[in-house]
């Protein structure tokens, strides 16, 4: 089965990508200007360029023998009541394996333990937005799974092959799931000290750059 990593139709999802009218720098007004062969909102004042960039967010696989956790979503939320990965946008202040050990918390009530990096995927939306995930493997350490009921109503354990296909909220997230249990890819290690919430005494990770700021 053939991985799949982008989802979506970008020129639809274009036409309506965000513009903003007022710079978030000095509040000045924007035009639309051409960047570096673009449309883009650049300010009138002080010439800030504003541009858009996908949302960083993350997915999780949480796995027990052949079944995969789905979470229904709640009102108010885009898809509601119709089934997804437990997932959600990754913090300016953590890292995409800790946002996805917290998602998985917030939605399902579970703690779980991160595995491995199964895929990176780019989905792009009619209505403007776009976002860059993380794919993440995690295992099942036990416990009920149960609903935050602010973002989830339900939370359930499905076989691969018995997904609720005419309810899931995304395209991508059955591909997803459909693959990894076609071909058991696990993918990528990851950092060992950031599997769990409770990270590992004294853990830290080397520096991101050999330069001082």
């Amino acid at each position: 089965m053939d991985a799949r990593q982008v989802f979506g139709r970008l020129p639809e999802g274009w036409l309506d990508r965000l513009r903003i009218a007022f710079c978030p720098r000095c509040g000045a007004g924007c035009e639309d200007v051409e960047v570096s062969g673009l449309p883009r909102s650049r300010c009138t004042a002080c010439g800030y360029v504003h541009f858009v960039n996908p949302s960083p967010a993350v997915a999780v696989v949480v796995t027990s023998e052949d079944r995969v956790l789905l979470c229904r979503r709640a009102a108010g939320t885009g898809h509601a009541g119709l089934w997804c990965l437990p997932s959600g946008h990754i913090e300016y202040d953590e890292d995409f394996i800790t946002a996805g050990l917290r998602e998985v918390e917030e939605e399902t009530g579970l703690r779980v333990e991160i595995t491995s990096i199964l895929s990176v995927v780019s989905n792009f939306w009619d209505h403007g937005a776009s976002s860059f995930v993380a794919v993440l493997l995690a295992d099942y350490l036990g416990g009920d799974p149960h609903p935050d009921g602010r973002e989830t109503t339900e939370v359930a354990w499905f076989r691969a092959d018995g997904l609720p296909h005419d309810e899931m909220a995304w395209t991508a997230d059955e591909h997803i799931i459909e693959r990894y249990f076609a071909t058991r890819d696990a993918g990528a290690n990851v950092d060992p000290g950031y599997v769990r919430l409770e990270r590992e005494a004294g853990y830290e990770p080397p520096p991101a750059s050999r330069h001082l700021w």
